[in-house]
């Protein structure tokens, strides 16, 4: 509070504001009758109430809770720099809720955030979790022996298919825009080369006949590779 508004913070007059018979306050202010100091004032202002004797005349009976209240008057220059400093007041509290919603919408904003970063740890946790045990899985399907059926064996990360022992089916296989070989077990309680195995083999697909090997292709061109590797490995058993 500046020295100028404390001065003009002091009252420059006293009045009165008289009661009811019943002690309530008018609702009128006295300014027709004012004084320079609250003492004045005081000094003025006697409460009583008229009474009727026993003569029946009337007479006027001291009653201090009839005293009037002493009002305070201050001058229109103090009332304009009271009025303007509860304007700024007020626009000083309206500037802090407004900066009070804000802040508590960032905070709801940044808690929604930490909820979604939560969220995306928690996603991100399962994943790796999922990872880990599938990777524990493959790694236990690797440690794993290959298990193959009769007639094959598995080598040096390469399975293969022991012909000579007469354990393993082969038969032309056809599709609908390629030809080509299955390589499957022998049928139990059958074995020797040259047994004639059509009834297993004539008609059925590769899964039907439990293939472990499929030689599939699309051209001739590339079976007659095939069968100059076959002739090659032929060959070999005459050198």
């Amino acid at each position: 509070m500046t020295d100028k508004f404390e001065a003009l913070s002091q009252p420059v007059a006293y009045t009165l504001r008289f009661k009811n018979d019943d002690g309530t306050p008018e609702s009128r202010i006295n300014t027709n009758t004012t004084f320079s100091n609250k003492e004045a004032a005081q000094g003025y202002g006697k409460g009583g109430r008229y009474k009727t004797r026993p003569d029946g005349k009337m007479e006027w009976v001291r009653d201090k809770a009839l005293d009037p209240d002493v009002v305070s008057l201050y001058s229109q220059e103090y009332v304009t720099a009271l009025l303007a400093a509860l304007e700024e007041k007020d626009q000083s509290i309206a500037e802090l809720e407004q900066r009070l919603l804000k802040e508590k919408a960032q905070a709801e904003a940044e808690k929604q955030q930490g909820f979604k970063y939560f969220k995306m740890a928690e996603e991100w946790h399962d994943k790796s979790f999922n990872l880990q045990r599938t990777n524990y899985d493959l790694q236990q399907r690797l440690q794993q022996p290959i298990k193959l059926p009769i007639g094959f064996s598995h080598q040096d990360g390469v399975s293969h298919a022991l012909l000579g022992t007469g354990d393993v089916m082969i038969s032309h296989i056809k599709w609908a825009d390629a030809q080509g070989i299955a390589f499957a077990p022998t049928p139990a309680g059958k074995s020797g080369i040259g047994v004639n195995f059509d009834a297993e083999m004539v008609g059925k697909h590769c899964d039907e006949i439990g293939a472990v090997f499929v030689v599939k292709s699309t051209s001739a061109q590339s079976l007659e590779l095939l069968k100059e590797a076959v002739q090659m490995a032929i060959d070999g058993f005459n050198d």
